[in-house]
């Protein structure tokens, strides 16, 4: 079951209708009160201003409190990633029992505060449907269900609290004279007390070189895929399309140029089978540096760690000097892994013993031997950089979709999908706030942060059976699929990609860049944190000089104090803030309790009752 937006067009609609008559209210603030600006309105934003007005609302109740939240779009809430105009074939790549707009804090501005899942059972149009937890969902039916909590949020408001919804791009922060600033694309906003920042993924790629130099921004390039309804709404009909990047993005670009195009896909047993529209590529040619395609998420189990510990990431935090990844974590992930694989081995055939749990890694390695002959240690580099040619794609994402039941090989090796999401949070406790050497952070960065988010958040399996299904209908080719060599061809204006391996060559209409930038030098920064750095000097974090803002342990810009940041604009300093998560990272409350604070600094005779949350 897949549950999507056409349930709930009644909701859409209404969301529509309300959003437009916020966004028109004229007048953005009032100049005696309390003024908070939000720089970016998709969910981190929302979030933020759901916090600084629940915050608000409890503890200073009879102060006045204009919040200004700024987005490109009317998207409010959902942001790209979650509009709820694109197609209903682009899925959220985790179940739907997992989100939640709302955080388990005492201040709350909404009573009846509903997670997706309830959202699901309250407003759709198949009563008869009840929603699972385990369950796929649109991202379109997402960014309904978040505009929806927005909506709760403003129609809850106490009188002395207004929000401003301003669709405005804002591209910098100018030096201010009095009060925060913001520069948006006509007007400057001026008199803000406190700023946040939460411009999402709004990076940019320095460069798309091809192999002789050439600049592909001059050819038949797409530069960014996202928005993918901008793919949905092109002519790819018989052209050769060659993507750059194998991850989340290169199959919903994908999907957008077959299914978007009135492609179907039809059930054929527990597999699909593509029919053709006739206004679908010719071929399209996915390729990346490692050639890998992303593991689809496949099992939703909790485990408990062994090794990689709460008390051993407190030890590793405690102790003197900074932490060196290679040295000091990787030998425990890794034998966290081998752990976890044996025991998934023995659980398989009812073999794991009730005092499992105790026993030592070199125990429990033995007693998979004992019963498995051909047993042999996991390897974490192995499962991170397999060796796959063209021809092993399909079979490669099948044996985790389908294993082999008698093969306790791919049996186990599907559970170590979740070992790293298990090992995460507490890593991020490790990695957060320049606690790792910049040498050793560089090379988590650059080599294994990748790899484990291939091997552990990879897309949901009804899509990898669409993928499965265009390689059989020979519509999808993987025979560049590692890292070929791409060439303009003078003759025709082409893009030619040659396998360097096999001298296989082909002659393309059209490039996609279906890679998601993060954050690099400060040529690839969006510009209102260009601004930052270029006009106020900014220092960036030392561990990362290549774009990441320097900023305290609660995100405050360390030039101000009154500049908070959350979400993407963190990466460096904090580690994977995936868009929808309240918990991870969560930037928010803090800066809620600081705006609380700062208030009460600066109206000394304030009558206030609350109770900072931490």
């Amino acid at each position: 079951m897949i549950w999507k937006k056409s349930d709930f067009g009644t909701v859409d609609t209404e969301n529509r209708k309300q959003l437009s008559h916020y966004i028109d209210q004229p007048n953005y603030f009032d100049r005696d009160t309390f003024h908070v600006g939000i720089i970016g309105g998709g969910p981190k934003g929302v979030y933020a201003l759901e916090r600084v007005v629940s915050l608000w609302s409890a503890s200073l109740s009879n102060q006045l409190l204009t919040v200004s939240c700024f987005n490109k779009d009317m998207n409010f809430a959902s942001g790209p990633n979650y509009d709820p105009s694109q197609p209903d074939f682009l899925l959220l790549n985790y179940p739907l029992g997992k989100v939640n707009f709302w955080i388990d804090e005492p201040q709350q501005l909404v009573e009846n505060r509903l997670d997706l899942m309830s959202f699901i059972k309250k407003y759709a149009n198949t009563p008869s449907q009840i929603p699972k937890s385990h369950q796929a969902c649109s991202r379109s039916l997402t960014g309904i269900y978040l505009q929806y909590c927005l909506l709760q949020v403003i129609d809850n408001l106490p009188p002395n609290i207004k929000i401003n919804l301003i669709i405005d791009d804002i591209r910098g922060i100018p030096e201010p004279s009095n009060g925060l600033m913001l520069q948006g694309e006509s007007q400057i906003y001026a008199d803000f007390d406190e700023l946040m920042i939460c411009t999402g993924h709004s990076y940019q790629f320095e460069g798309n070189l091809i192999s002789d130099g050439t600049n592909l921004k001059t050819l038949n390039f797409i530069q960014e895929a996202l928005p993918i309804k901008n793919l949905h709404a092109g002519s790819y009909a018989s052209k050769i399309i060659v993507i750059k990047g194998m991850g989340l993005t290169f199959i919903d670009s994908v999907l957008a140029m077959t299914e978007g195009a009135g492609g179907r896909f039809k059930p054929k047993g527990d597999n699909l089978i593509y029919i053709p529209s006739g206004h679908e590529p010719k071929k399209i040619f996915p390729f990346s540096r490692s050639g890998i395609p992303m593991i689809p998420r496949v099992s939703e189990k909790n485990i408990a760690l062994k090794y990689f510990t709460a008390d051993f990431i407190a030890t590793q935090i405690g102790s003197s000097g900074k932490i060196n990844f290679v040295e000091r974590l990787l030998p425990m992930i890794e034998k966290e892994y081998r752990f976890q694989y044996a025991a998934s081995c023995l659980k398989y055939i009812g073999k794991w013993p009730q005092e499992g749990g105790s026993l030592s890694l070199a125990h429990i390695e033995a007693l998979a031997l004992e019963f498995f002959p051909s047993f042999v240690p996991f390897d974490l580099l192995g499962f991170l950089w397999p060796e796959l040619g063209e021809d092993h794609i399909i079979t490669y994402l099948n044996s985790f979709i389908e294993p082999d039941q008698d093969d306790f090989h791919q049996l186990a090796l599907a559970e170590m999908t979740t070992v790293w999401p298990a090992i995460y949070p507490l890593f991020n406790k490790a990695y957060s706030f320049g606690r790792l050497t910049a040498e050793s952070q560089e090379i988590f960065e650059n080599t294994y942060y990748r790899n484990f988010h291939r091997v552990s958040y990879g897309p949901p399996i009804h899509n990898v059976r669409k993928i499965q299904a265009l390689h059989e209908a020979g519509i999808l080719d993987f025979g560049f699929h590692k890292n070929p060599m791409i060439f303009l061809d003078d003759s025709g204006g082409k893009i030619k990609i040659k396998n360097p391996k096999t001298n296989r060559e082909v002659n393309a209409d059209l490039m996609i860049d279906a890679r998601v930038a993060k954050a690099g030098k400060i040529n690839s920064l969006p510009p209102v944190l260009k601004s930052l750095i270029n006009d106020l000097e900014s220092r960036v974090y030392q561990n990362k000089p290549s774009g990441c803002i320097a900023m305290d342990s609660s995100c405050h810009w360390l030039i101000n104090k009154h500049i908070t940041f959350y979400g993407t604009p963190t990466e460096g300093w904090t580690l994977d803030n995936e868009s929808l998560s309240r918990t991870n990272n969560n930037m928010a409350t803090p800066w809620a309790n600081q705006i609380i604070n700062h208030y009460e600094q600066s109206n000394p005779k304030t009558n206030t009752n609350h109770t900072l949350v931490g």
